[in-house]
């Protein structure tokens, strides 16, 4: 770990990020939610829904006029029924209530995004840039 906060420390890694089983840590059933946050408060409820032990991962995302969800989060749980109760909870610690939540059916290659890319522009310059 020390060697790594070295690489860290001198730039030459931002970041690690581990990929787990969930399925085989006994987690059966896994969502992304999407909220509605109001612009002044997206770094804030992030850093929220960030810190619940069932949230592995939560993004902030661009906003638009028809899609106007700014955080993204993945919760993990052994059960629907538990996810829906970890939501529950994220959205009264964070008073946000206007989400979509989509259930995981099978699990994909996890790619991050690259801004830098031109693929990115021109979908920018497709679809508008964010609100």
């Amino acid at each position: 770990m020390a060697r790594v906060r070295r690489l860290r420390d001198d730039g030459i890694i931002r970041q690690i990020g581990p990929i787990f089983d969930t399925k085989s840590l006994g987690y059966a059933s896994s969502l992304v939610a999407m909220k509605v946050a109001p612009e002044e408060r997206v770094d804030e409820c992030g850093t929220l829904i960030a810190s619940f032990s069932a949230v592995s991962h939560c993004y902030r995302r661009p906003s638009y006029p028809d899609w106007p969800y700014s955080i993204f989060s993945m919760v993990h749980g052994r059960s629907r029924e538990e996810c829906e109760s970890v939501l529950d909870a994220i959205s009264k610690e964070t008073g946000l209530t206007e989400y979509i939540a989509l259930y995981s059916s099978r699990e994909h290659k996890k790619v991050r995004i690259r801004y830098d890319d031109p693929a990115f522009e021109e979908w920018e310059a497709r679809f508008g840039t964010p609100a």
